[in-house]
């Protein structure tokens, strides 16, 4: 759950404020079709190559919600709507991300690293947590988006037992356009519709992790039932195996 105010919000993510209505916000949404407590979420309208949230705005306001973040003022007519205008609503989301992660001040116990590698900070080596492959793997006109523990490889037989075929690297110059977010920064948030997040076991291990948030250089730290509410994962999986597995 998020708990800040709109007028945090709106501080937060340096949106100009339309509207003057006080909500608490508890959830943050992308997705219309998973709207589950209207009067408290907040509504991100993001841009895709495939579609537009903001088209959903006005059905969504007749269901209840009252806070959006967008890039124009809509058309429709919302007269108890609060609407954050910002020039960019993903980056608006990732901001929030960003500066939500800044009030805490504990270790890392444990990393999703979820595209195909990741830089060790100790030795400056780069590690491929899927061997050459990524997290994201082709499925049709879609993607798979697994997020696994950092030091995870996918087990290639237990990914076909479960999948009926190969994982398969997505290219890297694909990932933006497909998932959503690129290379560096992809993550389970508002990804695009065709996207399905799975959970791998792998993560059970951790009270809290810490997945990206849309760029190179934010993340945010989540229970892993919080990790579940935020990522409308479809299911948990079991794809993946230590590495001490593979030796």
């Amino acid at each position: 759950m998020v708990m800040y105010t709109i007028s945090e919000i709106a501080t937060l993510t340096g949106a100009h404020r339309l509207g003057d209505k006080e909500y608490q916000i508890d959830w943050l949404l992308t997705d219309s079709r998973s709207l589950c407590f209207p009067e408290s979420t907040l509504f991100f309208a993001l841009r895709s190559a495939r579609g537009d949230g903001h088209r959903f705005i006005e059905e969504l306001y007749n269901r209840g919600v009252r806070n959006f973040v967008v890039d124009h003022q809509p058309e429709a007519e919302l007269p108890e709507a609060n609407l954050l205008l910002v020039p960019d609503t993903r980056k608006a989301l990732q901001r929030l991300a960003e500066r939500h992660r800044e009030t805490f001040d504990i270790p890392i116990i444990g990393i999703i690293e979820n595209m195909s590698y990741f830089v060790c900070p100790s030795d400056g080596l780069v590690y491929n947590i899927f061997g050459e492959g990524g997290g994201v793997t082709m499925a049709g006109e879609g993607a798979l988006l697994i997020l696994a523990a950092g030091n995870a490889r996918i087990d290639n037989g237990k990914f076909k037992a479960r999948f009926g075929m190969k994982a398969k690297m997505l290219p890297a110059e694909k990932v933006e356009a497909l998932v959503g977010h690129a290379v560096g920064g992809v993550c389970p948030f508002a990804v695009n519709p065709q996207v399905t997040v799975y959970l791998d076991a792998s993560l059970k291990k951790f009270e809290t992790v810490f997945p990206a948030c849309g760029s190179a250089n934010s993340a945010i730290e989540l229970t892993i039932p919080e990790l579940e509410q935020f990522s409308q994962f479809k299911e948990w999986i079991d794809v993946t195996k230590n590495p001490e597995q593979s030796i």
